[in-house]
């Protein structure tokens, strides 16, 4: 594991920390590529101000999305470098496209991984040094992969795999720890919350109201920290329009998300950015050695049950086809590397083309 983050502040060990990011797919298969410029400006640039205004946050994004803004929106993209440099956002890692790390060849998740920091420094000049696991889609062995590709903690979900952990006591979920795989190897472990960020949309969408929101807040603060959002940034103020389940398109969303975060301030809680909740690895609770998968299961996933492997293996629509015809792909690659296209190989075994 590499050395843990070291964070100014005197009171950062005592103090309730919460932190947010949010995550950005111009691949997301609910969202018509005609309609990619206004997920970019009424998503995107809103939450660029809210970074300005109520920062520090985390953006975690694909090298793909970020080649399809810089198409379509290259000011974005320099307002985006510009944050980063200034500490408004600390750029999260997810790879060239938004892959199930699972149900992919080891050799595929490395690619993956390095496609996407070529990208973050060829466009933000930035290498983000904690990353997401992609939809929460963990197994053991992805510690050695994102280790090797140099980052220093991941984020995952707490409740699928706490599910099967009853021997985690109750502070387990509020601090960071370590996740070991199956060959002892490990790395830091920063969680995300799913009641908390479903709370949130709530508020966004004007579902509850904030004082509402403050309570849910409040209940939870002490020495810890709390995730407070980590989910889509295109349910802001943009909706597809493809499911009869969608939220009605309110307005002023990501200003009632800023409201909330200065409200959470307000209280006394301190915003941090989401690597700075590994000061907390200091501690008591924290840095447990764990194993999050089980017999039961294995592949943990993110919020409900239903986001389990087989989503992405066989519910879509004709993934096995799909999944063979990448794993063709693969192994003619394999056998002629001069003409491997990772790339194009990423982006077709992205997690997208399978929830169709």
């Amino acid at each position: 594991m590499n050395a843990p983050f070291q964070v100014a502040g005197t009171n950062s060990e005592t103090q309730f920390s919460v932190f947010a990011f949010f995550h950005l797919n111009l691949a997301f298969s609910s969202i018509e590529e005609e309609r990619r410029d206004a997920v970019i400006a009424n998503c995107y640039w809103p939450l660029l101000k809210l970074a300005e205004n109520c920062g520090p946050l985390g953006v975690e994004v694909s090298g793909y999305t970020l080649e399809e803004i810089a198409a379509r929106d290259p000011a974005w993209i320099d307002a985006a470098r510009a944050a980063i440099a200034r500490g408004e956002i600390e750029l999260i890692g997810s790879g060239y496209s938004q892959m199930i790390g699972p149900l992919v060849p080891a050799r595929v998740t490395r690619e993956n991984l390095r496609l996407g920091l070529e990208a973050y420094d060829r466009l933000l000049g930035a290498r983000p040094r904690i990353a997401l696991v992609n939809e929460q889609a963990y197994a053991g062995g992805l510690v050695g992969l994102y280790a090797d590709a140099g980052f220093d903690a991941l984020i995952m979900d707490f409740d699928n795999p706490a599910s099967q952990h009853p021997e985690w006591d109750g502070e387990t979920g509020f601090l960071p720890q370590i996740a070991v795989g199956p060959d002892g190897r490990e790395i830091a472990l920063i969680w995300s919350n799913t009641a908390a960020f479903q709370q949130l949309q709530r508020l966004a969408h004007g579902d509850t109201g904030l004082e509402t929101w403050r309570q849910f807040i409040r209940a939870r603060h002490g020495a810890r920290a709390l995730c407070l959002y980590a989910s889509d940034a295109e349910v802001f103020d943009f909706r597809p329009g493809r499911f009869k389940t969608e939220e009605k398109l309110s307005g002023g969303e990501w200003a009632r998300i800023g409201e909330a975060f200065a409200a959470v301030r307000e209280d006394g809680a301190r915003l941090v950015a989401p690597s700075q909740v590994l000061d907390l690895l200091k501690q008591p609770g924290a840095g447990q050695r764990l194993m999050l998968e089980s017999p039961a299961c294995p592949v943990p996933v993110k919020k409900q049950r239903k986001y389990n492997l087989a989503r992405w293996a066989v519910t879509g629509r004709d993934n096995l086809a799909v999944n063979a015809a990448c794993e063709r792909i693969y192994r003619g690659m394999c056998a002629d590397e001069s003409s491997a296209d990772w790339k194009e190989l990423c982006t077709l075994w992205a997690s997208d083309f399978r929830t169709i």
